[in-house]
């Protein structure tokens, strides 16, 4: 990509024309080979540099998946991986990545050198509109009423966009849409504001989900919960394979 070319030369000179930057400070973060801009390999860019390298998956888990989410301005992480499966990408980083989750960019994490490292992690993280990961029952939910499946046994191809495409077409007029077990989507409305002190890690979303596994579908006693109002324009439209379809 042409922009990955600029940012190096301009961060060159950066790097050359200010003492104050560190050899090895990451300055730049990208992900790539995804099908959509919240998802791919992660791969960085050290003030000192000449080239982007590709992150060490053995040093990507949910702590650094939080911060590259974060520093890329999305909302929370939907996975992590080890060896994202698609693509080449560029030479591996023979460090890795040492975050603590709190930090705002990669800039403030660690660089661990490691002897050898071959796999080049992926992040997924959560597009606008993800509210965050709950327990799940709890009353905390409470405000969204019942709950209803608008697949009785489930989606046989359950994602994140699937699931908020059926809860926004439906003819119930709901506001949330919540992914469970992996391969339930929950539809509802909110009569209240949902408790956000509730809210949980998002690694307690962990459920593979049916319709793509490299993606979470909530968890096996923890909900994902999308405001589906808030830029569902943004959300890809993927054609749900379901049964028992009850709108």
């Amino acid at each position: 990509m042409e922009w990955k070319y600029l940012f190096v030369t301009a961060a060159y000179i950066l790097t050359v024309c200010d003492p104050v930057l560190g050899a090895n400070t990451i300055i730049n973060v990208t992900l790539v080979d995804g099908d959509t801009p919240n998802e791919g390999r992660v791969e960085y860019f050290r003030s000192g540099a000449l080239t982007w390298a590709s992150a060490c998956g053995d040093g990507i888990g949910s702590a650094e998946a939080s911060v590259v989410c974060r520093q890329l301005g999305y909302p929370g992480t939907n996975n992590f991986l080890a060896q994202w499966p698609f693509g080449d990408g560029t030479t591996v980083a023979q460090d890795r990545l040492d975050c603590d989750g709190n930090e705002e960019n990669l800039a403030d994490c660690s660089l661990v050198s490691t002897t050898f490292c071959t796999n080049k992690g992926g992040v997924i993280c959560y597009e606008s509109g993800y509210t965050g990961c709950y327990p799940y029952p709890a009353s905390a939910i409470s405000a969204l009423g019942d709950l209803q499946p608008p697949c009785e046994n489930g989606l046989q191809d359950s994602t994140v966009p699937n699931c908020v495409s059926l809860c926004h077409s439906s003819t119930g007029s709901y506001t949330y849409a919540g992914l469970y077990q992996g391969n339930m989507c929950l539809c509802g409305k909110a009569s209240t504001t949902i408790d956000q002190s509730t809210k949980e890690a998002d690694r307690l979303c962990s459920s593979p989900c049916t319709g793509r596994t490299i993606e979470t579908c909530g968890g096996a006693n923890h909900i994902a919960l999308f405001n589906i109002l808030q830029d569902v324009q943004n959300q890809p439209q993927l054609k749900p394979q379901v049964i028992n379809l009850r709108l």
